[in-house]
C-alpha cells in the first residue's frame, strides 16, 4: 500500500509507492528504437489484456469493452501512488511525540491512453483527436471530485525520456488526492491576497500584462499563452482563460476545441523549434470544494531542457539559462 508522509519541517507531503519501481520503462534519456516498442507497449490496440480493465472508453458503437477499436481508453494504473478506498475513513497515524506523520495513500490514479496511434505525441493528433483528450480529463475531474475525501484532482501529461514517463505511447494520467497540493495552496493564497490589496484578479492582470508583451507566444480568442516571466525550466509557458473561471471540469465544448488547438499549435513549436524535447504538461484547476472566485485554471508547459542540481534541490530557487523574453521570442517564430 503506498503511504503519505509528512516532512516534519515543511509540512509538505510525500507520496512512497515502492511498486512503482517495477513499472516497465521503454524510456530513459535515450529513447528505445522505435520498431522494438508496439509489440510490447500494453497501450497498443491488441494489448488490452495487459491493463486493467477500462473505466472510460471513445469508440464506436457496438464495440466489445476491453476490447481493439476504441480511440481513447482510461484505465487504473497498473503500478498505482494511490490506492483504492475511501479517503475520508482514512485517519493519519503519528509516531511516538507527533514528529513522524504518515497514512495510507488513499486515492484514484488512472491513465489516459490518447488513441490508438503507438507513435503520435499530442502535437501529432488531429483536432478531433486532442478535443477528445480534454473532454476525457473533464470527465474524469467531474468523476472524481464526487468521490468522498477526495480534494483535488491532479491531470498531468509525461512527454519523452527525461520527462518521467516510462512508456512511450501518448498518454495523460490522472491522480485524484485525499489533499490539495501546497503549491495549489500557495496559487490560491497568491490570488487571495492579490486580490484583497489591490481589489482585483491577479490572473487578470497577468493577463493585461503579458497577452501581448514581449513574453506573449499566442493570443488565442478566450485565451492566452507566454512564457512565465520567473520560469522554473527554459521556454515554460503558461495558457490561461481570459474569463473568471477556477475550474477546467465546468469548460464547454466549444472552449474545450478552442484550447486543443491552442495546445497543439504549442507543442508543434516546441517539436519544431526546440527539436522535439521532453516535457511536462500540468493541469492546475481549482481543489474539489474551495470557494476560488478569482482563480483561473490554466496549463503550464515545461520543456525539460535542463536539470535541476544541488544549488535548486537544496534552496528551492531555480538558476534558468533561458530569458522567457528569448523564449517566447523563438517559439513565435516557429508557430504556424
Amino acid at each position: 500500500m503506498p503511504e503519505i508522509r509528512v516532512n516534519p519541517l515543511t509540512g509538505e507531503r510525500v507520496i512512497v509507492a515502492p511498486a512503482r519501481a517495477s513499472r516497465p520503462s521503454q524510456l530513459s534519456r535515450r529513447p528505445v528504437p522505435p520498431e522494438s516498442e508496439p509489440s510490447s507497449c500494453p497501450f497498443c490496440p491488441g494489448n488490452e489484456r495487459e491493463t486493467p480493465l477500462e473505466v472510460m472508453a471513445v469508440a464506436p458503437e457496438g464495440r466489445a469493452p476491453d476490447g481493439p477499436g476504441w480511440l481513447l481508453r482510461v484505465v487504473p494504473n497498473l503500478f498505482p501512488a494511490l490506492e483504492g478506498g475511501d479517503p475520508d475513513a482514512v485517519t493519519e497515524s503519528v509516531e511516538g511525540d507527533g514528529l513522524l506523520r504518515s497514512g495510507p495513500a488513499r486515492g484514484r490514479h488512472e491513465v489516459i491512453i490518447h488513441g490508438p496511434d503507438h507513435h503520435a505525441g499530442l502535437a501529432d493528433l488531429d483536432d478531433d483527436a486532442v478535443a477528445r483528450v480534454l473532454e476525457a480529463y473533464r470527465h474524469r475531474i467531474l468523476a472524481h471530485r464526487k468521490e468522498l475525501g477526495i480534494e483535488y484532482v491532479q491531470v498531468i501529461l509525461n512527454h519523452g525520456g527525461g520527462s518521467g514517463a516510462s512508456l512511450a505511447h501518448s498518454h495523460s494520467q490522472v491522480f485524484a488526492l485525499p489533499f490539495v497540493p501546497s503549491r495549489m495552496e500557495r496559487e490560491l493564497a497568491g490570488a487571495r491576497e492579490w486580490n484583497e490589496e489591490r481589489g482585483s484578479c491577479l490572473f487578470c492582470d497577468l493577463l493585461a500584462r503579458e497577452a501581448d508583451g514581449e513574453r506573449s507566444v499566442m493570443d488565442e480568442g478566450g485565451l492566452a499563452a507566454f512564457c512565465a516571466f520567473a520560469p522554473r525550466f527554459p521556454c515554460e509557458t503558461w495558457v490561461v482563460p481570459r474569463t473568471h473561471s477556477p475550474r477546467f471540469e465546468d469548460c464547454g465544448d466549444d472552449e474545450l476545441w478552442e484550447l486543443g488547438r491552442a495546445l497543439k499549435a504549442l507543442l508543434a513549436a516546441f517539436k519544431r523549434g526546440l527539436d522535439d524535447p521532453p516535457y511536462n504538461l500540468v493541469l492546475h484547476t481549482a481543489p474539489c470544494r474551495a470557494e476560488a472566485p478569482r482563480y483561473h485554471w490554466h496549463f503550464e508547459l515545461m520543456p525539460r531542457l535542463s536539470w535541476w542540481g544541488g544549488f535548486e534541490l537544496a534552496t528551492e530557487v531555480i538558476i534558468c539559462s533561458v530569458s522567457p523574453e528569448q523564449a517566447a521570442a523563438l517559439l513565435r517564430s516557429h508557430l504556424d
